[in-house]
């Protein structure tokens, strides 16, 4: 598969939340149960979308990648749900922090790893080092399903599916996705109709025109993409209709 494409670029005006200064952890002692990135308070995004024009292709309601952890330190990757104009789009995200290899955490949260609903931040009964995130919206509760994953030793896993309660009501219908300190990985990024970027393409994500940063650090790499240090970015675009079979890590 060609590694560049032809990308119609758009001009779109919007404002940036300001992000903190990276938490560093490399002398934390790894805390179970703990959520080891809540270390400050997230930034609030207050940008208005009502000048911007939206497809249709999706509701805000579903969104998929395929994630993968990318190195021993913490980090965590998941996708965004029904962000609008407000703080409180839903936030889902698998985290790994004990230096395995593999996820061990998801987390249903808020805004950009703001407050929590539901589960909050959980121990997966499966840890795995790639697979495939879904995260599903009906009424009050997001479900979270894992898919052909597999474990840090490339062993299969087991599929499995999680339901966090009491979901805010959505604020908008946009999907996007997010990163942590830019290591663990994210692609084939879907709304449930079609792969919308297999992030074929090097630089920002605003850059490709598809994506609007709500907290800059998104970036592609011809093969999938990574954010940091609190990144989060919607989609955009009008969709990307590949052949994504052969498409992996």
């Amino acid at each position: 598969m060609e590694n560049s494409k032809k990308l119609s670029i758009k001009i779109i005006s919007t404002v940036f939340s300001i992000i903190p200064p990276l938490c560093a952890f490399a002398n934390e002692p790894v805390r179970d149960n703990v959520d080891m990135t809540l270390e400050g308070t997230s930034p609030v995004y207050q940008a208005n979308f009502a000048d911007l024009a939206w497809n249709g292709m999706s509701t805000g309601d579903y969104a998929a990648a395929d994630v993968m952890v990318n190195g021993a330190d913490l980090q965590y990757t998941g996708v965004l749900l029904n962000v609008g104009a407000g703080s409180s789009n839903i936030f889902i995200k698998v985290q790994h922090q004990n230096g395995s290899g593999n996820f061990h955490y998801a987390g249903c949260y808020t805004g950009n790893n703001g407050p929590s609903f539901g589960l909050g931040f959980f121990a997966l009964t499966r840890p795995f080092a790639k697979g495939h995130l879904e995260a599903r919206r009906s009424s009050s509760a997001i479900s979270i399903f894992i898919t052909n994953a597999v474990d840090a030793g490339g062993n299969p896993v087991a599929d499995q599916s999680y339901v966090c309660t009491g979901a805010p009501k959505p604020e908008g219908d946009r999907i996007g996705v997010h990163g942590y300190r830019g290591r663990a990985l994210i692609d084939n990024f879907s709304n449930g109709y079609t792969i919308l970027d297999p992030f074929f393409f090097n630089g920002s994500l605003a850059s490709s025109g598809n994506w609007i940063d709500i907290n800059p650090g998104m970036t592609a790499d011809w093969n999938n993409a990574k954010g940091g240090p609190s990144a989060r970015s919607v989609w955009a675009g009008k969709g990307c209709i590949v052949n994504d079979e052969n498409k992996q890590f």
